[in-house]
């Protein structure tokens, strides 16, 4: 009987451990492609408005820290805390200030080098003599902060007509914070007054470097684009329709195209944003990319602490 030659491939260990590497590569490769075009299409998805937590009944400033991160704060009162949310709302993260004490504060702004900067001068009455800025750094925990004064403010409060100390909006901008007044609706000169301060700690006098007239709208927020090249003054106004029901609306100011640091002798757009059948006080804001911004507003009866998305024209640059 003959015998039939059969050929017995040279498969070694080596080999063996070669090819299962190169299929499991190619499956992790292509895992990795799944990961990503699934990360790009949920980032590509239009962005929704939505409800705050009940924690944040009085969410008053905003801090857009990335595509993913919300740090919001709320209101005079409010316990001397931070609060993260999704761009959708849901509940992230919380951390305390020590050492800081949130008699009114009003907005919030980060430097570049992580350091924050929380406005605890919120001044309804028009008579505080301890405005407050402060300085967080949250890597290492230490406080800081500014107290500062208006120059120009001589009575504690004044006459009304000239009640243009509370300040509701900052930002951070080449070294220096720059502050916009919020005039009371129906009384002073609906004007809002841009001050400014060094980005350091220790007593200041604010300096007075510009003012706005506005059309029966007070300033409740403001914000600086990414690239600086956008500012924006988030605004609002409420009157009794008929002498009977309330209304509110709010509208943002867009500033472009100003010479360095005088915001507001740029090119103005407005946007007024849909209004609320319930009166709504629009209280923070700020730039999610160079087109879009984000609009919280304080809960009201019967409808919970809500945030907007608003979409703006692109620079003709």
């Amino acid at each position: 009987m003959s015998l039939i030659p059969v050929f017995i491939p040279n498969f070694t260990l080596t080999t063996f451990v070669r090819a299962l590497s190169a299929a499991l590569l190619r499956r992790l490769s292509l895992l990795s492609c799944c990961i990503c075009i699934l990360s790009a299409v949920a980032h590509s998805q239009p962005l929704k408005d939505f409800s705050l937590p009940s924690v944040l009944h009085e969410a008053s400033g905003l801090y857009i820290a990335s595509p993913d991160t919300l740090w919001w704060h709320n209101d005079s009162g409010g316990e001397p805390a931070l609060f993260a949310t999704s761009p959708s709302g849901e509940w992230l993260d919380s951390v305390h200030v020590p050492g800081a004490v949130n008699r009114d504060w009003e907005d919030i702004t980060v430097g570049p080098d992580g350091t924050w900067y929380l406005g605890d001068f919120g001044n309804n009455c028009n008579c505080r003599k301890d405005l407050t800025i402060y300085l967080w750094h949250r890597s290492t925990a230490k406080l800081d902060s500014i107290r500062f004064t208006y120059p120009d403010q001589l009575a504690f409060p004044p006459p009304k007509p000239l009640w243009n100390y509370n300040m509701e909006g900052f930002f951070w901008d080449n070294d220096s914070l720059h502050l916009f007044t919020k005039n009371r609706i129906g009384q002073g000169s609906d004007v809002t007054r841009h001050y400014v301060l060094a980005a350091k700690a220790g007593e200041q006098s604010a300096m007075l470097v510009d003012s706005l007239q506005l059309d029966d709208r007070v300033v409740t927020a403001a914000a600086i684009s990414p690239s600086g090249e956008s500012v924006a003054l988030l605004s609002y106004t409420y009157r009794l329709v008929a002498g009977i029901f309330p209304r509110s609306r709010a509208t943002v100011y867009i500033f472009r195209d100003f010479p360095p640091g005088r915001y507001l002798q740029g090119t103005i757009t407005s946007y007024r944003l849909r209004s609320w059948p319930r009166p709504t006080q629009f209280e923070a804001v700020d730039f999610y990319d160079e087109t879009t911004i984000l609009v919280g507003s304080e809960a009201t009866a019967g409808r919970s602490a809500h945030a907007r998305w608003v979409q703006l024209k692109k620079s003709k640059k």
